[in-house]
């Protein structure tokens, strides 16, 4: 990806000149909207919610892109659940943030390969090879990202494994595991068509290194 290396040049700044105050509490100044409240008894409506406000995720928190659609986390599962437009009023894309608690969720690995493993390469190979994957440090917090195309392959009724799987082609997928020392593991997950991918690459990156 194009400016990994200088997010983690600002984000590794941030941690010297003291931008992460306490790791053991969320920011005073973010926003909860999870469903009953990540962290409290309640939450903001999510169109109460603008750019450059910081959420509170439950054990992270991250800044709002301009540009972004903040939509209410469709299950307990979803920290944070996010629009990201087309251009052309097409297709969009999402991206939702995962978050199971302390020491659960997986290793990162296993997670890598299970996100790969959704995808198809079109000459046939395997896609954990096609896959980008860094490892970044954000405020102290180890990340690792994973950058990959190809052809998204889902089911298509997760009740009826016999109705087959619906494959999309030109997919991307914008990755990134950090690990946070308040709340575990958070999954960042972008997808969508590629060129919609493409268009907000630049602010997933500065999303993903906005996370404290």
């Amino acid at each position: 990806m194009s400016s990994w290396k200088t997010w983690i040049a600002v984000s590794t700044l941030c941690l010297s000149s003291g931008c992460l105050k306490d790791a053991g509490s969320p920011p005073e100044d973010a926003i909860d909207i999870t469903p009953g409240g990540a962290s409290g008894p309640g939450s903001t409506p999510p169109e109460q919610v603008a750019a450059g406000d910081r959420l509170d995720l439950g054990g992270l928190s991250v800044v709002v892109p301009e540009g972004w659609v903040v939509e209410r986390p469709e299950n307990a599962m979803r920290r944070g659940q996010f629009k990201l437009p087309s251009d052309e009023g097409g297709e969009p894309a999402q991206m939702v943030i995962f978050n199971f608690g302390q020491g659960q969720g997986g290793t990162v690995r296993d997670n890598l390969d299970r996100w790969s493993s959704q995808y198809s390469q079109p000459d046939g190979s395997d896609s954990r090879e096609a896959a980008t994957i860094e490892q970044q440090t954000v405020n102290g917090m180890a990340v690792t990202t994973i950058d990959l195309t190809g052809t998204l392959s889902s089911a298509v009724s997760m009740q009826d494994p016999s109705a087959g799987r619906n494959n999309k082609p030109d997919q991307r997928l914008i990755g990134a595991i950090v690990e946070s020392p308040r709340g575990g593991m958070f999954f960042f997950k972008a997808t969508g068509p590629k060129a919609v991918l493409d268009r907000w690459e630049a602010s997933i990156e500065e999303f993903i290194a906005s996370a404290r």
